[in-house]
């Protein structure tokens, strides 16, 4: 005799409670085995009275879960459109709501994070519509995450805010915390490290009260970003490496990682090699443990640059060839998709510069034509332009013109291939001042002045302006002072006109440090004061704390000694914070105090 239909239901019961047990043990595939043993129990009740919907639907969402964390994803997929069939069929918002939930979560699985985004918006609405706010933060969360995956920054925030609104309404002090770092994280990549810093520390606060130490580590991460984008390289260490302490207590290796390479890069910018050295090898050791073979070769690399800021170039070229053998190893499927095809890229410029401060102009070029050979490969025409105008470079100082000018005229052919003006010149601008980086005014201004020509009547203002910015910082760099302190003249107008303040400061600071160098300290006040006053943050302390000691001497030159006084402390405050006074400034300061120079960091 088959069983009744109470007895199917019951059996089914018994089958899911085993299931939840499982998830709770997070035992995945035993959660699978009894949820599906749950779903063939109830299938057995179709079209009988006594089928239980909800029974059902619990079934498959147990099955969905498990499921995505095998990274079964195809059946996943399967098993999320049948829930939305079964919840559309009983015309259940909340359950309509869950099924598009898991539309998204197993679109985000496959990449296909647009898809993911319109299963995820579809769960919004539902909510809103039903105005289940419970449910509402859990769909503002999963938005904020796809947006931030997507690199749409500001959607991401306005979604994590809402979320942040939600749970403290609902007084949810974990969830509110969670919100928090969550829009921390994206801040930072969205470059208001302020913000960040602020979110990230009420996060952390809570987290340490609540004793989730892998969350404290978390925060600690990402207040280390923002306090390395702020220059404050000392805080963003001591973060870093509470960080990785945590990590190694609760074995969580790839956290580590992070934390190792990052200390590392801030060593090697305060000029302790060795110290970044020995973060580099460890983080070379635990990547390796973990099977990361780029981030392997990634170690080696910025192992190589400590070796070049020591004064090592031999050992520098020998790490860089480690990681050069490394990238090869990962291979390369088509244009562009080469694992470790960017990182070669780096290597191949690290190199050349390497050999060109050496004077090994041959060895410069083979290195040179290695990263052209892989910007063309993967289609990346800014790259291209690069590495062969640099080629130009090295080949007037080996003593070939014709073929320098050959190399030149190859970077132009790249960049004429993109139709529109305004990208053209966004190319032109970014080469340009990757080459003032490089101390090439020459080059930065011929770039330069093509890409104002270009964006002559152009209504995007800002863009002009940061083309006068370019070319005014190439004109200052050859020593023609008259001809820069007119371009960031018109840099300042247009940046104002266009409403970008953060440029309008940076504009204003180099046009402030011009004019003061060349006497007129007038004018380099006043816009000393209207930058610092802009009501902008600076998020490079170092520079704000330089603009506020270099206007502190100007006001003690015309014996506005109060003011003085004031933005010279403003300036003192920011370094302490930073960690790095200029000597100049050191000396003075500990004079003033009375103490000598030597005890200044310590009264």
């Amino acid at each position: 005799m088959p069983p009744s239909g109470s007895e199917l239901t019951a059996a089914a019961r018994v089958e899911l409670d085993r299931a939840k047990t499982a998830r709770l043990r997070a035992d995945m595939e035993a959660l699978l085995q009894h949820a599906q043993k749950a779903i063939a129990l109830i299938s057995g009740l179709e079209g009988k009275d006594g089928m239980d919907k909800d029974l059902a639907y619990a079934a498959l969402e147990h099955t969905f879960h498990a499921q995505i964390s095998l990274e079964r994803r195809d059946d996943a997929q399967a098993t999320s459109e049948h829930m939305a069939q079964f919840a559309r069929a009983a015309q259940n918002p909340l359950k309509l709501a869950t099924a598009h939930r898991c539309l998204a979560v197993a679109a985000r699985e496959a990449g296909d994070l647009r898809q993911a985004v319109t299963h995820a918006q579809d769960m919004y609405q539902t909510l809103l519509r039903n105005k289940n706010r419970g449910l509402l933060a859990e769909a503002c969360d999963l938005l904020g995450g796809l947006y931030h995956a997507l690199g749409e920054h500001s959607k991401a925030v306005g979604y994590f805010s809402e979320c942040l609104e939600i749970k403290r309404d609902f007084e949810d002090t974990y969830g509110m915390a969670m919100a928090m770092l969550r829009a921390g994280s994206v801040l930072n990549d969205q470059g208001r490290h302020q913000a960040a810093f602020d979110h990230l520390s009420a996060a952390l606060l809570f987290f340490e009260k609540t004793g989730s130490q892998g969350r404290v580590a978390d925060a600690c991460l990402g207040l280390g970003d923002a306090c390395a984008a702020k220059g404050i390289v000392k805080s963003a260490l001591r973060y870093y490496s509470r960080a990785a302490a945590i990590a190694r207590e609760t074995k969580n290796e790839e956290a580590r990682l992070c934390c190792l390479v990052r200390s590392g890069n801030l060593l090697a910018r305060l000029g302790k090699p060795a110290e970044a050295l020995s973060r580099f090898r460890d983080a070379a050791k635990t990547a390796a443990a973990l099977g990361f073979k780029e981030r392997v070769a990634e170690c080696h690399f910025k192992a190589g640059h400590a070796f070049a800021l020591a004064g090592r170039p031999g050992e520098a070229l020998k790490e860089f060839a480690r990681a050069k053998e490394l990238c090869r190893d990962l291979g390369s499927k088509g244009p562009g998709e080469g694992a470790g095809d960017s990182l070669l890229m780096d290597i191949e410029e690290s190199a050349a510069s390497i050999h060109s401060a050496r004077e090994d102009h041959a060895a410069a070029m083979e290195a040179l034509n290695a990263a052209y050979a892989l910007a063309v490969h993967g289609n990346n025409k800014r790259k291209t332009a690069y590495f062969a105008w640099l080629g130009s470079i090295v080949l007037r100082a080996k003593g070939e013109p014709d073929t320098a000018a050959e190399y030149q005229l190859k970077a132009y052919e790249v960049l004429s291939q993109v139709k529109s003006h305004s990208e053209l010149a966004s190319h032109l601008v970014a080469l340009a001042n990757a080459f003032l980086g490089k101390k090439d005014p020459d080059s930065a201004m011929a770039l330069a002045k093509r890409a104002v020509k270009l964006l002559a009547g152009n209504p995007n203002k800002g863009s002009l302006a940061a083309g006068y910015v370019c070319l005014a910082a190439a004109h200052a760099g050859k020593k023609n002072t008259e001809q820069a302190v007119q371009l960031y003249r018109k840099a300042v107008s247009l940046a104002g006109e266009s409403g970008d303040q953060s440029l309008t400061v940076s504009a204003s600071l180099a046009l402030a440090k011009l004019l003061q160098k060349s006497g007129n300290y007038k004018e380099s006040m006043a816009l000393y004061e209207k930058a610092l006053g802009h009501g902008v943050q600076i998020e490079d302390l170092g520079q704000a704390a330089q603009s506020y000691w270099n206007l502190g001497m100007l006001r003690m030159y015309f014996g506005e000694r109060e003011k003085s006084v004031k933005a010279i402390n403003q300036a003192e405050g920011l370094w302490k914070r930073t960690g790095e006074v200029p000597e100049k400034a050191k000396k003075w300061l500990a004079e003033r105090a009375g103490v000598t120079p030597g005890k200044w960091s310590r009264r």
